[in-house]
């Protein structure tokens, strides 16, 4: 068992590490619109938008801003960092642009008047600073409450990563309310090849020019690509190490239990039975061989990402916390796959000892 709990812990660390690195490089990827989200500024792009994309819905906003000068800026320790690229730009709308946005978890929140910051550890004190801006005069500046949703900040210009309901705006008197709207669109999936391409041939027209819409990711698909690669690779490597493992342990397991296996033939055992004992055995020590494996190679990850939950909430930078990504073929090909190929190599392959033939008088 420690021979194939060696063999396969080294491809199953592998391969949780190129897991890790994937679900990691995903996580913290920047974007400007979600995968679901087209951008429009006008009615007309936005209702031929809506209608070529079956079930999706519609939601106008105004950015705080206006053309004399007067706009809204949010502001915070975790806000202000310029290297993480967080827009602090802050958009109005109603409960329709929080789903548009994917934040319908702060929609009661939303409600009651409070921010809504799309991001992690951008509000760690549960309030956020409006500046607003009046040239020619000074700076004033509000503090209000504000919630967190952990779905990925909008970085540029493009969306802002915060929202606030247009009654709470009214209230607060911030400029904006009166501005020319935009209008995001969310489709209820992810935009399809074809469907980015209708969007496209849309775009020709002139009232079409500034819609925007997310495009694939090029090297992330290419990184996502090479390590899948990986995976498979250490699928196969995995395979051969834990059969050539099990074959070694099972050899020598059947020397040392020959004895045993011929007094069950003299008892009267048939060879199938022999057989199946030795597949049994087979199966037993590849499963818990492989059990460890997979304990071995997650658990350091697991570690990990649960120190992070711990720690990074109170640092004041707006990253989440580390993801725990399981590679879940590798997973079920070492721990379920190898111990049944096993057994069956076994079964098939191995030989029962011949019984020994009693002998007669002295």
């Amino acid at each position: 068992m420690a021979a194939v709990t060696a063999g396969l812990a080294v491809p199953m660390l592998l391969g949780a590490m190129a897991a890790q690195s994937v679900a990691s490089v995903r996580a913290y990827a920047p974007r400007q619109l979600r995968a679901d989200q087209v951008l429009a500024s006008s009615p007309a792009a936005a209702a031929a938008v809506t209608q070529s994309l079956p079930g999706a819905r519609q939601a106008p906003f105004t950015t705080a801003t206006e053309a004399g000068g007067r706009e809204v800026t949010v502001h915070g320790p975790a806000i202000d960092q310029p290297d993480f690229g967080v827009s602090r730009g802050l958009a109005i709308g109603e409960p329709e642009l929080l789903v548009a946005m994917g934040g319908e978890q702060a929609a009661a929140a939303f409600a009651d008047g409070a921010v809504v910051a799309f991001g992690t550890n951008l509000v760690p004190d549960g309030q956020v600073t409006l500046a607003i801006t009046d040239i020619p005069g000074p700076a004033r500046r509000i503090t209000v409450p504000a919630v967190e949703v952990t779905t990925g900040s909008y970085t540029e210009e493009t969306l802002p990563s915060f929202v606030i309901s247009r009654q709470t705006a009214q209230r607060l008197g911030l400029p904006g309310l009166t501005t020319p709207p935009h209008y995001l669109i969310r489709a209820p999936l992810p935009l399809s090849d074809a469907q980015r391409d209708q969007l496209r041939t849309l775009q020709t027209r002139s009232d079409f020019t500034a819609t925007s819409w997310a495009e694939p990711d090029l090297d992330l698909q290419s990184f996502e690509q090479g390590m899948r690669s990986i995976l498979l690779a250490l699928l196969a490597v995995a395979g051969i190490i834990a059969l050539g493992s099990v074959a070694a342990a099972c050899a020598l397991a059947l020397s040392e239990t020959r004895q045993d296996l011929t007094t069950l033939g003299q008892l009267g055992a048939a060879p199938a039975m022999t057989r199946r004992l030795m597949a049994a055995q087979a199966w037993l020590l590849a499963t818990l061989g492989g059990l460890l494996a997979v304990a071995i190679g997650l658990g350091p990850f697991a570690v990990q990402a649960l120190a992070s939950w711990q720690v990074r909430p109170r640092l004041t930078i707006p990253i989440g916390p580390s993801p725990l990504a399981v590679p879940w073929t590798l997973v079920a090909v070492v721990a379920v796959g190898i111990p049944a190929l096993a057994a069956a190599a076994a079964s098939l392959l191995g030989r029962s000892p011949a019984p020994l033939t009693p002998r007669r008088g002295g």
